[in-house]
């Protein structure tokens, strides 16, 4: 089987495009740096696999409502699938029967919530902050500094744990973005694993019957 790829569409409730904008960082075995194109598009590419987020709206404006997202995964091996996302009780996919094993989907339903939970968003404005005396100055400094992947290079262990927590925690208790788009996120796969009308596709190699990709789609 040819590893797969998958994701969800969610509408936002604010602009798509400032959200993507705020995504800097993504704290996986190592801090990434975003890197944003033109349109605003991430792909973050890893070992055993990629993540993109996206606007779809952009990408499709005739089909997709205003401030539509797309988060998806893209795994590079087949082995990395069966090893880090299936459970124990689910089949590996084989065939379009395996596919559609709905214990499937919320099993790359979970994985992209996990991946998505490793991004981190900053939108919040620290002077705005400080102005109003909601952190000290020793938050401030950690907030403004932090948003630079190389200032986490001096940081090892244990102690990279906290501090990246501590910046983490700031962030969430300052900002409810990351909190409402897990929730659509979360939200949507749910209906798209109960929908009696949940699809995905399937993509085909000329020359062989093995499943090569298989999508969430939003509605």
């Amino acid at each position: 089987m040819t590893p797969p790829e998958f994701g969800v569409n969610i509408v936002l409730p604010f602009d798509v495009q400032k959200f993507l904008k705020s995504i800097i960082l993504y704290r996986g075995g190592k801090i990434e740096a975003i890197v944003h194109d033109k349109n605003g598009k991430i792909e973050i590419d890893l070992t055993d696999y990629i993540i993109k987020v996206y606007d779809k709206s952009l990408q499709f404006p005739k089909y997709t409502l205003p401030n539509t997202l797309r988060i998806e995964y893209k795994s590079k091996r087949s082995n990395h699938v069966r090893k880090n996302i299936m459970d124990d009780n689910v089949t590996v996919i084989r065939t379009l029967s395996d596919a559609a094993n709905v214990k499937v989907w919320e099993a790359f339903g979970r994985y992209l919530l996990q991946a998505f939970d490793k991004l981190i968003i900053f939108d919040v404005d620290v002077q705005e902050l400080k102005i109003s005396g909601l952190i000290s100055e020793k938050d401030a400094i950690l907030l403004e500094k932090g948003k630079n992947p190389q200032y986490w290079e001096k940081f090892n262990g244990m102690n990279k744990k906290r501090q990246l927590d501590r910046f983490s925690a700031l962030l969430d208790k300052h900002s409810d973005t990351k909190k409402i788009v897990r929730k659509l996120i979360a939200d949507k796969i749910d209906f798209v694993c109960k929908s009696p009308y949940a699809t995905f596709e399937e993509y085909f190699d000329k020359n062989t019957s093995d499943c090569r990709k298989i999508e969430f789609f939003g509605y």
